[in-house]
């Protein structure tokens, strides 16, 4: 318990600064881009929280290391803590499980002020709303003269405010750009016309909002381009009447997943490597879960900046395979240190290993 209190006020201590200074920046960042009148630089605005996110997790990862000892070997004091933490991970567990929940600390409090610098330069996300997805059914996702209807489906209930779809333009030689299509709900039209798309986002309001079961885009008939649309391109948005802050803070904390991944690394090179190279391989794991989206903080931060509930993402399996992978490492560690304790035993309890009398 001390191991983890004293891991948990330095990791605290060196996150003050860098917690300032990314404060400072993202807002000055966030109030230069939205001077302008793009709506869609506005909108995308809250991707920025990956910033103080991204740079409190990296000093949360070096206080750890500097912290304690034991995380690195070669270290001041390391043979006589050795001595009295003599555990198969050396108390490194416990001083990652206090910079986590610094950094825990930490992250919160940037997600909420982040949310609240939004505000102040009226960049804030759209009021929340859940998403509602919907599942392919038709045989192909193309909107061609061969194919005039794309069919979606899906089961969840809620009442669905916006539809948006954001068709792809796929041109054919000799065609016109311009396909005409009409969007049904559960077989009745959402808009007044017809719409003559070129690959634009469709924006449709249902006043009032309802439940749809079914979506259905009809091609017109006549000369065209070819529209592709896949599960990925149509959402449903129902609102939501969680506050943007809780969103915020959320989205913040999620970067406590790929911090915990390269804090399972440094404890399982922790009596190998030096401070240098623990920490380094720490950081390294840490971007690399984030650039390849094995985490979800980079999914989690892109719904906070569009303005969906995270609470209706579908970021579930990604959060258990985050934590399977964090304990599969920690149990890597544990493992060999305990193999050792048990090998040292029986050796010193063996008659070989006995004086003789």
């Amino acid at each position: 318990m001390i191991i983890f209190w004293h891991s948990c006020r330095d990791t605290l201590r060196s996150l003050l600064l860098p917690f300032l200074g990314c404060l400072v920046a993202s807002g000055l960042a966030i109030t230069l881009l939205t001077t302008g009148s793009d709506s869609r630089v506005q909108s995308y605005s809250g991707s920025w929280l990956h910033l103080p996110a991204l740079l409190l997790a990296a000093t949360g990862l070096a206080a750890a290391v500097d912290s304690w000892p034991l995380f690195s070997r070669d270290r001041p004091g390391q043979g006589w803590l050795q001595r009295i933490e003599n555990q198969p991970t050396h108390g490194c567990v416990a001083a990652a499980l206090g910079s986590a929940t610094a950094l825990g600390l930490g992250l919160s409090a940037v997600g909420m002020l982040f949310v609240l610098t939004l505000v102040l330069a009226n960049a804030a996300p759209e009021p929340l709303a859940t998403r509602v997805t919907f599942e392919a059914k038709s045989s192909s996702g193309f909107l061609a003269p061969n194919q005039s209807v794309l069919r979606f489906e899906t089961s969840q209930e809620a009442a669905i405010e916006r539809l948006v779809i954001r068709p792809t333009p796929l041109y054919l030689p000799g065609q016109t750009a311009s396909v005409d299509l009409t969007v049904h709900g559960d077989g009745q039209i959402l808009h007044e016309g017809v719409l003559s798309n070129l690959g634009d986002r469709i924006d449709l309001k249902l006043d009032p909002p309802r439940r749809l079961r079914v979506v259905e885009l009809r091609r017109r008939a006549g000369r065209g381009g070819v529209l592709t649309v896949s599960r990925e391109d149509i959402e449903g948005l129902a609102p939501s009447s969680v506050p943007t802050w809780v969103n915020g803070l959320l989205a913040s904390l999620s970067y406590l997943l790929p911090a915990a991944l390269g804090l399972a690394i440094m404890v399982l090179g922790h009596h190998r490597l030096s401070l240098s190279v623990n920490v380094t391989a720490g950081l390294a794991v840490m971007l690399v879960a984030t650039l390849t989206e094995l985490t979800p903080n980079g999914h989690a931060i892109a719904a906070f900046a569009r303005g969906h509930w995270l609470g209706g993402e579908e970021l579930g399996s990604r959060v258990l395979l985050t934590l399977a992978t964090v304990a599969g490492i920690l149990a890597l560690a544990w493992l060999p240190g305990r193999m050792g304790r048990n090998g040292q035993a029986w050796h010193s309890s063996s008659p070989a290993s006995s004086p003789r009398p």
